[in-house]
């Protein structure tokens, strides 16, 4: 649908831009998000943000900036969108705020920039790059129930440094294995395999 994502006169607007594991290439992407306006994101054609990718569904998200100094976000279903590394619920309404990053699937990754919000030209965003990015997503990696029990295991057994040794090593396993698991399944719908991150 045409609506204009483009620079707008107010120098104000809050907008995304891409965060790349080119470093040259980050940044190359502003969509900026008109005030009142309703921004849909998503693979399908009536997308105002039309991106495609790893876990991109038709529907992704919707933004809409209130003018308060913040972007509100509200999820498709099925959607796998991720702020500042954490998976956030479908169906929800979210704010976000300036340098938040935003995690569509698993296949693109933006910062939220809001001009008017408090200590936005303090200099934090020009840190956050791609691997902050993966570091955060990592760091909020699922645990399962039968990780977590041998988690409490070792705590108990080994004490809280132990414990937190494991899981330093797990979740960049299992972020990996899940996402193994995405791309198995998109590509091999027929085959029915599917890995997973084991203890020993």
């Amino acid at each position: 649908r045409a609506l204009n994502l483009h620079p707008p006169p107010d120098p104000v607007v809050p907008y995304l831009t891409n965060i790349s594991d080119d470093p040259a290439l980050s940044g190359a992407l502003v969509y900026y998000l008109p005030e009142g306006v309703q921004v849909l994101v998503g693979e399908g054609q009536d997308a105002h943000i039309r991106l495609r990718g790893l876990g991109i569904q038709q529907e992704v998200c919707v933004l809409q900036n209130n003018g308060e100094g913040t972007v509100h976000i509200a999820l498709g279903m099925d959607s796998q969108v991720r702020v500042n590394g954490a998976q956030i619920m479908v169906d929800a309404r979210s704010v976000l705020y300036h340098n938040d990053r935003l995690v569509l699937g698993r296949a693109k990754a933006f910062r939220v920039v809001v001009p008017q919000a408090d200590g936005a030209d303090e200099g934090f965003g020009g840190s956050i790059g791609h691997q902050f990015v993966m570091d955060e997503l990592i760091r909020n990696a699922e645990v399962d129930e039968a990780v977590q029990t041998h988690v409490e295991d070792l705590q108990n057994r080994f004490g809280s440094d132990a414990a937190e040794d494991f899981l330093v090593r797990y979740r960049p396993v299992r972020f990996f294995v899940d996402e193994a698991n995405e791309i198995t399944s998109m590509l091999m719908v027929d085959e029915r395999i599917s890995f997973r991150a084991g203890m020993v």
